[in-house]
Parts: structure tokens; C-alpha cells; sequence
């Protein structure tokens, strides 16, 4: 598990990095969820998108994402993102990568 970042710093969504990798974080109420920031269509930063409940939308194209697991929700991505497990320790959150 590596350091990402600090829970009072994730508002609604934030963009790391952790280990040379482009991560977004999202709180949805009260949870954290650990997806790629990369979307799977054109590496657009899904960490800058629009977040609806639990779906991210790529700012770029408009590929939809479900946060909780990293599937496609709508194109024109055809391929999921990686999704990571989080844990929550003194404050801080930590990802499985």
C-alpha cells in the first residue's frame, strides 16, 4: 500500500499520483473509491470529469465510468480502467498498487 493522499483533502474528487501513476480519487458519500485517472479512450483526466452519483464522465469525449469498479458505463471507451483498493489509516488514504 502506498500513501496518496490525506482524507481532508478529497473534497469530491482529486487527481495523484502515486508511484509514477495518474490515480483519481472520489468521496461519494463518505466512501473512497481509487480509479485510474487515464481514461481507457484517449488518456483523458478522468479526475477533471464531472462525477453524477457514482459515474465519472471524461471530460474529453463524454466516456462514462462507473468509480466503484472501473467499468464503461457509455463510449466511446470500449474498455474499462483499472480500479484499486483504498484504505483509510490516521487520516491519510492509502492505495494497493
Amino acid at each position: 500500500m502506498e500513501k496518496a493522499a490525506k482524507v481532508k483533502d478529497l473534497k469530491e474528487k482529486l487527481c495523484v499520483t502515486v508511484k509514477g501513476n495518474s490515480l483519481a480519487l472520489f468521496k461519494i458519500k463518505g466512501k473512497i473509491y481509487c480509479t485510474d485517472s487515464k481514461c481507457s479512450h484517449a488518456s483523458g483526466p478522468l479526475c477533471e470529469g464531472k462525477l453524477d452519483k457514482t459515474t465519472v464522465t471524461c471530460p474529453w469525449h463524454g466516456s462514462e465510468f462507473d468509480v466503484t469498479n472501473g467499468k464503461v458505463k457509455h463510449g466511446p471507451a470500449v474498455n474499462g480502467i483499472k480500479s484499486y483498493n483504498i484504505k483509510v489509516k490516521g487520516g491519510d488514504i492509502w492505495v494497493d498498487i
